[in-house]
């Protein structure tokens, strides 16, 4: 354990994609949590656990439907059985329906809004009221820098994640008093799996995504879980 910044704290992991749900989890493994991973794949998400149970952290797995408001506020009654407290919820999810808006499938955009903006409320309102009981909390949308600057081709996610970013002000700004912070982290393109595979397929594409970040390089997933600790 490096450090025990939050020793007895649980921090929820709510979601995967993108490759964070581990760097996450295990950043804040080391600094002492308890971590819940939370997934709508069942097997991810043991896989996820059974990593972190070998590396010497503490973590257990929860089924996990975020379109579901009722199933988001059974999970968050669970957690909270006994006494249980959460300390942090992070919201990391993630879906990217790609396609010219004129030709794009109704369902590629519900889905885009169900889960990345809908999901994240869900998460946020079942996560907050159990925060505003305890009196304190923290909760993290990871969202994407989709949600400040329009992709050709990304109209789903990008209006999924600016939507997200409204969300975390707007809850950020009426918990801010109450105990909770709701902030969030944008990530650009980082090295987890989908970009790695796609630069390998058309070396172009990672020369295009290095040219958009600021750094000409991608982020890590690192990078992001320490942001995010």
């Amino acid at each position: 354990m490096a450090d025990a910044l939050f020793a007895g704290k649980t921090v929820v992991i709510a979601g995967s994609g993108r490759g964070l749900a581990l760097g996450m989890a295990r950043r804040f493994g080391r600094a002492g949590a308890h971590l819940v991973v939370a997934d709508t794949d069942a097997r991810a998400g043991r896989d996820v656990v059974q990593v972190l149970l070998e590396e010497g952290h503490s973590a257990s797995y929860e089924v996990f439907e975020p379109r579901d408001p009722e199933r988001v506020a059974a999970l968050v009654e669970r957690i909270g059985e006994g006494g249980g407290r959460i300390d942090v919820w992070v919201n990391n999810l993630f879906i990217e329906h790609k396609g010219a808006a004129e030709t794009l499938a109704h369902e590629a955009w519900r889905e885009s809004i169900d889960l990345i903006l809908s999901g994240a409320f869900y998460c946020s309102q079942a996560a907050g009221r159990h925060m505003l009981r305890q009196g304190w909390g923290t909760i993290i949308n990871v969202t994407s820098i989709d949600g400040y600057q329009a992709v050709e081709g990304n109209v789903a996610p990008c209006a999924a994640h600016a939507g997200l970013v409204m969300l975390t002000q707007a809850l950020g700004v009426e918990w801010a008093c109450r105990g909770i912070r709701v902030v969030g982290v944008a990530p650009g393109t980082i090295t987890t799996d989908f970009p790695r595979k796609a630069a390998g397929a058309d070396p172009d594409q990672r020369r295009m995504y290095e040219h958009r970040t600021p750094l000409r390089r991608l982020g890590t997933v690192e990078e992001v879980a320490e942001t995010v600790l």
